[in-house]
């Protein structure tokens, strides 16, 4: 190949990657706002006093159902109340008991004694006051 046809390979190959560089920036373009900042669209705010009272009333339909597991052995009912524990929306706070909670009905359905599901529900109702109204069942 001659001098010429490599200038003009170059200048083709240059043309193209500045094509490519500005149909990606048009692509990438947010939208301004007047005083220069990106806007960015704002998440609705969560009322976490709401959701943790959504969250406690929600355990006090649930709750009974859980307990009563414990002394009627039905290991078949422990599924469906994990699947309404899992589904609830928890403020951050009750995460670890919640998880817990889920942890117990694992323990319950490998065969984990009564005592020790109560003992333990009893610790994680000590830990976490809005729980121990139900610990009065669970005795």
């Amino acid at each position: 190949m001659s001098k010429k046809n490599n200038i003009i390979i170059i200048l083709a190959l240059v043309a193209v990657t500045v094509v490519v560089i500005i149909i990606a920036k048009s692509f990438s373009i947010r939208s301004v706002n007047p005083d220069g900042m990106t806007a960015i669209e704002e998440e609705p705010v969560v009322d976490m006093a709401e959701l943790a009272q959504a969250y406690r009333a929600s355990l006090d339909v649930i709750m009974p159902r859980y307990l009563a597991l414990w002394q009627s052995g039905e290991r078949g009912a422990i599924a469906a109340v994990r699947a309404e524990l899992l589904a609830l929306t928890m403020p951050p706070d009750y995460r670890e008991a919640h998880a817990r909670l889920v942890l117990l009905l694992d323990a319950m359905e490998d065969g984990t004694p009564s005592t020790e599901l109560r003992d333990s529900f009893n610790e994680l109702a000590a830990a976490y006051g809005w729980l121990a109204k139900y610990t009065a069942d669970v005795q």
